[in-house]
């Protein structure tokens, strides 16, 4: 499960696999020396950061990478139900701080990488962390390279090819929203491609 996950991650969302239990069971057998030396060196760390869990980075690349050769369509599902379930936790529709908007960032990635570009563009960054016109992530709390990470969720080559599921308007959108918080962050070779 913790392949899903690019960060530490709660119980509670591990949970929301559960209907996902079965396949896990099957899908992933150690196969390598290398991987069962990165589990014992660095094993899952739910001690550090109570009511997170996390692994290794390289752990997590590994499975990730693997049930998602091995089963795209599952992998997909995994990250939908992801998407939706984080989208749910913030208490207000508008969060206002970071940390509330913290499972939106997750909701956009999970969304994202289940194919669900276009919703994910107009429900959850337009609506909810930019909040439209009012550009409320990058202008009111200056976090303009939290706002590029969860732009480049939208490139399949970031700032160069918009994901292929974007409708024409969403990869305008996109290129637009990336080469002007590349320029505010001052990096201007790469602001130049979108």
């Amino acid at each position: 499960f913790l392949g899903l996950f690019d960060r530490p991650v709660s119980e509670e969302a591990i949970a929301q696999l559960h209907p996902f239990s079965n396949l896990f069971k099957t899908l992933h057998k150690l196969s390598t020396l290398k991987l069962i030396y990165l589990e014992k060196q660095h094993p899952i760390l739910s001690e550090e950061k109570p009511g997170l869990v996390d692994c290794h980075p390289l752990i997590r690349e590994h499975y990730s990478e693997s049930f998602k050769a091995e089963d795209p369509g599952e992998w997909q599902a995994c990250h939908a139900l992801l998407c939706e379930y984080f989208q749910l936790l913030p208490e207000r529709e508008m969060p206002d701080t970071l940390d509330e908007m913290e499972p939106l960032f997750m909701a956009i990635r999970h969304g994202c990488l289940s194919g669900k570009h276009n919703e994910m563009v107009r429900e959850v960054y337009w609506a909810r962390v930019v909040q439209g016109i009012h550009a409320y992530l990058p202008h009111k709390l200056g976090a303009v390279g939290i706002d590029l990470t969860l732009l480049s969720y939208f490139f399949e080559i970031p700032w160069k090819s918009p994901a292929k599921e974007l409708t024409p308007k969403n990869k305008a959108l996109v290129l637009s929203w990336a080469g002007f918080r590349l320029q505010v962050l001052g990096k201007f070779d790469e602001c130049v491609s979108p």
